[in-house]
């Protein structure tokens, strides 16, 4: 019994306080609600909650499946006071900057460029993969893996993040993420549901 006594003294003396403390919250985190594409194959819709410093406060969009997330989650909307529904957005905090591309063809991308220089994390939707791989329909409305690269290196993000996935790009990921490579050297993920990001840090 002396023996457990003296080892347990020993681990409270020998480890700082600070390595039993709860880590500190993020300032700012993106939590990914849903981030399946136009078509249906068991994601939830593409929308993202920002949490700032712990607490939810900015909904963007409200795909289907968003708010069986938010209850998967446990996130409390009662002091969430921004909903934006919209497919071109930057939002800044502290600093740190998060820009959401929506849907947008490649005759877009000069926008925005200029719109996420230096941004911080760059959340680009992906529903199509380069040409001829897709559908010609789809590249009216959507920028094919080559272009998110070169779109993310000319704007000097730090890190992409792919949603929106359809499921010939969920199929392709290393293809879609070497045709990236390219041209963008910096982290690259994709997205699923219920991903929780803290955009301080790479990934």
């Amino acid at each position: 019994m002396k023996t457990l006594l003296v080892v347990a003294v020993a681990v409270v003396v020998l480890f700082p306080a600070c390595l039993w403390a709860t880590p500190a919250k993020p300032a700012l985190e993106v939590v990914v609600l849903g981030s399946g594409g136009p078509r249906a194959f068991g994601r939830a819709g593409s929308s993202y909650i920002l949490v700032v410093d712990g607490t939810p406060r900015i909904l963007l969009d409200a795909g289907p499946g968003a708010f069986l997330r938010i209850g998967e989650l446990d996130l409390d909307l009662e002091k969430v006071d921004t909903v934006l529904l919209t497919h071109l957005h930057i939002d800044s905090y502290q600093g740190v900057v998060v820009v959401f591309s929506g849907d947008m063809d490649a005759s877009a991308l000069p926008n925005l460029v200029q719109l996420a220089k230096n941004a911080d994390l760059l959340i680009f939707n992906c529903a199509v993969l380069d040409p001829p791989k897709s559908p010609s329909q789809l590249y009216d409305l959507h920028t094919p893996p080559r272009k998110i690269g070169q779109a993310a290196r000319d704007s000097g993000v730090k890190s992409l993040l792919l949603s929106h996935l359809a499921p010939d790009v969920e199929g392709q990921q290393g293809a879609v993420r070497k045709s990236i490579r390219a041209s963008f050297a910096g982290p690259v993920a994709f997205a699923t549901d219920r991903l929780r990001l803290p955009v301080a840090h790479s990934f």
